[in-house]
């Protein structure tokens, strides 16, 4: 053998030493899960606080402009009216439904 031959035997040796180091390394990070499961709940927490930061923002820009619109006698006359029509749609599709299930019932007990 020749030692050019040797020496790049020798290196290939090396080089899949490496590679068999990094893939085994990558194994114990996989089968590790209580570190993955630490790493997901660090990622999760970070995400809701980053969420809970945007939404504290929000609602600083928020909080005066509604605090207006709530003063303002025409947006409150507006929201009693469409929260009164939508009690009433509500009572009567529950009325209208209520007929529907007495005709159902009598029809199957006739039959």
């Amino acid at each position: 053998m020749t030692s050019t031959h040797k020496s790049a035997v020798q290196a290939d040796i090396a080089e899949t030493r490496e590679e068999l180091g990094g893939t085994v390394a990558a194994l114990a990070d996989k089968a590790d899960v209580k570190e993955r499961a630490r790493h997901a709940a660090a990622r999760t927490r970070a995400a809701v606080g980053e969420g809970l930061a945007r939404t504290r923002e929000k609602v600083r820009e928020v909080t005066p402009r509604a605090r207006a619109a709530a003063r303002d006698p025409r947006i409150t006359a507006a929201v009693a009216a469409t929260a009164g029509a939508l009690t009433a749609w509500l009572v009567a599709r529950r009325r209208r439904h209520l007929r529907w299930d007495r005709r159902l019932a009598a029809w199957w007990s006739r039959r």
